[in-house]
């Protein structure tokens, strides 16, 4: 990467985009207009029109065999009137301690990352590339399915961190936004509390441990709550979105039946609202005769919600079968829950032509059959999830499609790769038909392309050969 300043001085009152001020360059690029909130110690709105050239970098990559020259704010400067320190730095205690930084999308997308992981000065506040103004883009050295577009939101959780001992102010309007199409709506917790979809019971969920929870919960009932905005059928797909990134689809029928219990946005828990790292909304169900207490699944009981999104492509499921020392057949739902927890985007160069995936590396599936005794993510961490001498030693890892077509990899290729995953989609939407439900695919620039990969698409199946 290259990194040049264009200039050194610092901002008084900061906010990102590009202005053409007086004495800036003529051919300064004129960018679109926008708007982006920061919260941290305080929250704020940045627009293009507070943004100060001076402060601008530059910096430039090379991706997909591509060089690619961006221009805008020094992500720290984006963010020092809001983590607590001096106005014209960041508070370096703070992010050297350590604390989680969230970047939000228009599309919804989000990505989250430990400011002691990242070195403050290699991120950037994106505005122009190669010339031509973008929306504001997080770009720098960091993995690029961190690299965020069109940025709307910047959340600072600072209650991580010790420095000066500052902490955000609650919000006790906290935000519940329902995205449908071109329609949006936003909800405050008051509203919704007042509204005919409030309602409270009991309910539970199971972590992957088999440890069971049960609270007193209140909230939304969500089949309520969506009927009365759009038209909710039993392939609707809907979105649960959380403030961390974590995101989870559901079709419209887990909705409508109740048989088992209703589900509902809660906002409370045992009559008190939800601690941060739970709230605003956290999806669990409830009976509302009060007979019996439902329970699902942890992945499902979506927490930390603050948005919904209805798509218009009907839901379809599927599952994916891995086969090895021990069978798992992994649903859509628990896979989506993997790729919000460990997804990974990549660039895929075949023929001259460059496609963008986002899934879950490979190796992190390889846990479900490796063993036959212990399915990964278990609490008990005195049983290792993956085994590591095992891939190392190497054993056949096979990719089936739908119609039978299979390829061959070498375990040791695999281990601890990142840059080859089970792709669920693209950046900008779904697979299309030709490739879903999953394809293999790996970053064209990886130092670490397996032996022998090839391009799978409608994956069915994971085998593993020992």
């Amino acid at each position: 990467m290259k990194k040049s300043f264009l200039f050194a001085c610092a901002l008084l009152v900061m906010a990102p985009f590009a202005l053409m001020a007086e004495g800036a360059p003529e051919n300064a690029p004129i960018t679109p207009s926008w708007t982006m909130t920061v919260t941290g110690v305080v929250e704020g709105p940045f627009t293009q029109d507070d943004v100060d050239e001076s402060m601008f970098e530059s910096m430039s990559f090379t991706l997909a065999g591509e060089e690619r020259a961006y221009q805008g704010l020094p992500f720290t400067s984006v963010i020092d009137l809001y983590d607590g320190g001096n106005v014209l730095t960041i508070d370096e205690e703070a992010w050297t301690s350590g604390y989680s930084i969230t970047l939000i999308g228009s599309d919804g997308r989000a990505g989250t990352f430990d400011t002691n992981t990242i070195h403050p000065q290699d991120l950037l506040v994106a505005l122009s590339l190669n010339g031509q103004p973008i929306a504001p883009t997080l770009v720098g050295e960091l993995p690029k399915d961190l690299w965020v577009k069109d940025i709307i939101r910047i959340e600072l959780n600072l209650a991580t961190s010790n420095s000066n001992q500052v902490q955000a102010q609650e919000n006790p309007e906290s935000l519940l936004t329902l995205q449908a199409g071109e329609k949006s709506f936003g909800f405050t917790t008051a509203e919704l509390k007042e509204s005919p979809w409030f309602a409270q019971g009991v309910g539970s969920f199971k972590t992957s441990a088999g440890s069971i929870y049960e609270n007193a919960y209140s909230g939304v009932r969500i089949k309520s709550f969506l009927e009365d905005h759009l038209p909710m059928t039993a392939d609707t797909p809907i979105t649960f979105l959380a403030t961390d990134g974590y995101e989870m689809t559901f079709s419209g029928s887990q909705f409508l039946d109740t048989t088992e219990g209703e589900w509902i946005l809660a906002n409370e828990m045992d009559g008190a609202p939800l601690d941060d790292g739970l709230g605003p909304f956290r999806m669990v169900k409830i009976d509302l005769s009060g007979e019996s207490i439902p329970m699902v699944e942890g992945h499902l009981s979506v927490k930390m919600v603050n948005a919904i999104r209805v798509d218009a492509q009907p839901f379809e499921d599927f599952t994916l079968e891995i086969t090895g020392k021990m069978d798992v057949s992994i649903d859509r739902q628990t896979l989506q829950s993997g790729v919000s927890a460990h997804g990974r985007e990549v660039t895929l160069v075949r023929k001259g032509v460059s496609t963008d995936y986002v899934g879950i590396p490979l190796w992190y599936l390889l846990a479900y059959a490796d063993d036959a005794d212990y399915a990964p993510h278990r609490q008990d961490k005195s049983i290792m999830a993956y085994s590591v001498p095992a891939v190392q030693e190497g054993y056949t890892v096979v990719i089936r499609a739908i119609d039978g077509y299979e390829i061959e990899l070498n375990s040791a290729d695999l281990d601890r790769n990142a840059d080859v995953i089970i792709a669920t989609e693209h950046p900008d939407g779904p697979l299309d038909e030709r490739e879903f439900p999953l394809v293999l695919a790996w970053d064209s620039e990886s130092s670490r392309i397996p032996e022998g990969i090839k391009n799978v698409r409608q994956v069915a199946g994971i085998e593993l050969r020992f």
